[in-house]
């Protein structure tokens, strides 16, 4: 028996964020605070950074603030993106965007028994129920069972099954796609016209001969927001083209920053349209490598610069360059962040060096390949500690900060591409891309 019938969770969401914005904006009806409380509820800015690193500082499950919003715990917004955050003693909140069906305790039994017994993580029934963890039952005491499953997108196309389908993907965000075939079966996919490099992972769910094809989808961060579609095919054995369609949702993780870039004629004088011709082309085939296998596991990866070093400008800037020789770029496609010449850059996790040289923008420039069309650059440096073709691990040093190339000064330009599409790598830093159940 379900506690509430309610509509899906990312169109409650919605609703109640306008009801709790009302309360917001209008004055006298509520205090202008940093974060606007409630007694089963905060609305919090995003603050540039992940929605599970937010769940995290208010001691809430990163799942479950991730699945009220009806986003990803890795999805990164700006502080124009409000969330709903639910606090101890959410289980009000918790029903309304849930369904939760409602079992009495049995004698003895723990929450952490319950939580077992039922396959449902420990901390969702704390919050759903607004107990400890470590707290005794009474027996027939009503509980409150949350169904947190993912919205999930299953979809049979005969000996292809779509198991999971990202639904909401915010622009400069990654999601997944996971597909399960019969044993011979090679299945291919596009995000629109662009091409998603599946490659064969383990699963614990799977069964006999079943194999599982799993590929990141990135999203570029100028994509509207609207529906995308997926397209998944395969050639049967019979020799026919199989295709099916499926949609997921673009969604804006918030306001995006502008700026206005002047590049001064000095500046200027050392560029040409030929050599900026020459660098894209290196760049946009360094980019698009795929041949490599997957390095990468499910850990969120260690950042190539120690803490401490603050971030002085976010991925997606919208940005204006005012030059004498046209420069096209549009939108900042990294993080910067600020530190003195000499600071150690490492590697966020193991790759091989793809490339390692000077260019005439990017200046002395790191770009790692991790695999199954997962690659990270380093602009700007002031020394290089690498040479291609290099295994570098995580925490292997890759070269040092530096001013080199077209910079305003030392800093270290971080930047994250899939399948050539730019993606914000603040998202890296705590979740990972690979779908939750795959083993490493």
């Amino acid at each position: 028996m379900f506690a509430r019938t309610s509509l899906p969770a990312k169109s409650v969401a919605a609703a109640l964020l306008a009801v709790l914005l009302l309360a917001w904006l209008l004055p006298g009806l509520a205090p202008q605070t940093h974060a606007h409380n409630g007694e089963h509820w905060l609305l919090v800015p995003g603050e540039d950074r992940p929605v599970g690193e937010t769940a995290d500082l208010h001691n809430v499950p990163a799942t479950l603030v991730a699945h009220i919003n009806g986003l990803s715990p890795i999805t990164v917004l700006s502080d124009q993106h409000l969330l709903i955050v639910p606090l101890p003693g959410a289980a009000a909140i918790v029903d309304t965007f849930v369904p939760m069906t409602i079992k009495p305790a049995f004698p003895g039994q723990t929450l952490a028994m319950l939580a077992e017994a039922h396959g449902i993580p420990v901390d969702w029934l704390s919050a759903a129920n607004s107990i400890a963890q470590d707290q005794r039952l009474f027996p027939g005491q009503p509980m409150f069972l949350p169904d947190l499953a993912d919205p999930r997108q299953t979809h049979a196309l005969g000996q292809v099954t779509v198991e999971y389908l990202s639904p909401y993907i915010g622009a400069g965000q990654t999601g997944y796609l996971l597909l399960s075939t019969n044993p011979g079966i090679q299945p291919s996919a596009h995000l629109g016209d662009t091409k998603l490099h599946l490659t064969q992972v383990p699963h614990p769910q799977a069964k006999a001969q079943q194999q599982f094809h799993y590929s990141p989808i990135p999203i570029d961060p100028l994509t509207e927001s609207g529906p995308v579609t997926v397209t998944v095919s395969y050639l049967s054995q019979a020799g026919v083209r199989v295709a099916g369609e499926l949609r997921l949702e673009v969604f804006q993780p918030g306001p995006w920053r502008q700026e206005i870039i002047v590049v001064d004629g000095m500046v200027a004088a050392r560029l040409s349209v030929e050599a900026l011709q020459k660098e894209t082309n290196l760049l946009t085939a360094t980019w698009n490598r795929s041949n490599l296998p997957r390095q990468w596991s499910n850990e969120p990866w260690q950042r190539p610069i120690p803490e401490g070093h603050p971030t002085t400008s976010v991925f997606g800037t919208r940005r204006e360059y005012r030059s004498p020789v046209p420069i096209h770029a549009t939108f900042h496609s990294g993080l910067d962040f600020y530190a003195p010449v000499g600071e150690q850059v490492t590697a966020p996790l193991p790759g091989t060096v793809a490339l390692a040289q000077d260019l005439v923008t990017k200046g002395l420039a790191v770009v790692l390949d991790h695999g199954q069309g997962v690659l990270s650059g380093y602009w700007h440096l002031s020394e290089i500690s690498v040479v291609e073709g290099d295994f570098v691990e995580t925490g292997d040093p890759v070269g040092l900060v530096g001013s080199s190339g077209i910079s305003s000064g030392p800093h270290l330009h971080w930047e994250v591409r899939i399948h050539g599409v730019p993606v914000n790598p603040q998202q890296f830093l705590h979740g990972s891309i690979l779908p939750p159940e795959t083993p490493e």
